[in-house]
């Protein structure tokens, strides 16, 4: 979708018909709602996030009632200048997440009884969104947005050391444990969707994607 505004459209339409639940009947107060991004496709936040900003207002959420965590990629550098350019053009705060220097909040052992550690922004939120370009063929792999995404450094350094599905597992039950409300998952040449319900059951096909593409530095 390369026309100007036809993601925005796309995404608009998702979210009126998500493929489970109702975002009326999950946001139906001023909640404090924290969109978890993917750093990656800097021009379709640009008219991604615009587009989720509003349908929550819609729903009772006024902007001032939200902000924007900027999941930090394996292998890059907190996404600062993102985060600077979304808050500009937002007018809401947005904060990239820094593995190093970010607070970090406990939110419950995870299902292998590691404690599950992510930013601190996160226990502010009444509901949380994650929001993500996808790799077609990749399922699955929304949890990264969460872990490693907004995790402590010695977190993502045990990840590591870890075979791709006990990551997976492990990621999942950080989604559980914070309690994710939404996902909106776009993919090149496909129709976006979007996913409402409680905890990990909300992004069941969502496919977001935090390490870099084939070829990237």
């Amino acid at each position: 979708m390369n026309d100007a505004g036809a993601l925005a459209a796309a995404v608009r339409a998702a979210l009126d018909a998500p493929l489970d639940g109702s975002l009326a009947a999950t946001l139906h107060a001023p909640t404090v709602t924290g969109i978890v991004v993917d750093p990656h496709d800097e021009a379709a936040l640009a008219e991604v996030l615009p587009v989720l900003l509003d349908a929550f207002a819609r729903r009772g959420v006024p902007r001032g009632r939200a902000f924007v965590l900027v999941a930090c990629a394996a292998g890059s550098p907190p996404a600062r200048g993102l985060a600077r350019a979304l808050r500009a053009a937002l007018g809401v705060p947005v904060i990239a997440h820094d593995p190093e220097h970010s607070a970090i909040c406990g939110f419950g052992p995870g299902v292998d009884g590691e404690p599950v550690e992510l930013n601190d922004e996160l226990r502010e939120a009444e509901a949380v969104v994650v929001a993500a370009s996808a790799r077609p063929g990749d399922p699955g792999r929304a949890a990264a947005l969460l872990l490693p995404g907004l995790a402590p450094a010695a977190a993502r350094r045990a990840l590591e050391g870890l075979a791709a599905p006990a990551r997976d597992v492990r990621a999942r039950a950080a989604s559980s444990r914070v309690g994710l409300d939404a996902s909106v998952a776009w993919t090149p040449g496909e129709p976006p969707r979007a996913w409402v319900g409680a905890g990990a059951a909300a992004f069941a096909g969502a496919v977001a994607v935090l390490d870099p593409p084939r070829g990237r530095t």
